[in-house]
Parts: structure tokens; C-alpha cells; sequence
């Protein structure tokens, strides 16, 4: 089991056509637990940021993991700013959209 947090630019959410977090946090909870990779267990917004908390299910690596959230992302139009991250057991970020 793993904890990410998935966090993007409030402004560049707005943009892509998302009115509140829960336009994107819903259907991508429903792919995270159809694929079988983890569930979302909370967000919010503030400071110019929206992230979603998502915690992986046991037996799931972080490669696996991201790669799989990073496809569902695309999937669902997310904004070019989003950014993952882990703090334990050491601290990493990964970037959705890659330059």
C-alpha cells in the first residue's frame, strides 16, 4: 500500500473545462478501481491548488502505480500541470505530462 498526491494548478484545472474537483476526482476514482490500482481517500483546494489523495492497494508497485494513474489522467483530459507525488518511504514527484 502507498499514498500519492496528486495535485495541479487551480487556474489550469478551470481550463481544461473542470468546474470543481470532484469532476475529475470522480471518474477517476471509478478507473483507479476498475483497474484494480488503489482508491481516492480525499482532496481539496486552496492557494492556487486542487490535489486528490489516492492510496494503491497492497501488491501494487509505485512504477505500476504511476504508470497506470498517468494513463487514466490523460484519459480523462487533466491539466498539463499535474503533478504526483509520494512521501514515503522517501519523498519523489513525478510529472503527468512530460515536455
Amino acid at each position: 500500500m502507498a499514498f500519492f498526491e496528486l495535485s495541479f494548478d487551480a487556474a489550469d484545472f478551470q481550463n481544461c473545462g473542470f468546474e470543481a474537483r470532484e469532476a475529475l476526482e470522480d471518474p477517476f476514482e471509478q478507473a483507479l478501481q476498475t483497474s484494480g490500482i488503489g482508491e481516492v481517500t480525499g482532496g481539496g483546494s486552496g492557494r492556487g491548488r486542487t490535489n486528490i489523495d489516492i492510496e494503491t492497494f497492497d501488491g501494487i508497485s509505485d512504477d505500476e502505480a504511476v504508470e497506470m494513474i498517468r494513463r487514466i489522467l490523460k484519459s480523462l483530459g487533466a491539466p498539463r500541470s499535474s503533478v504526483l507525488a509520494s512521501a514515503l518511504p522517501t519523498k519523489r514527484q513525478w510529472v503527468i505530462f512530460e515536455s
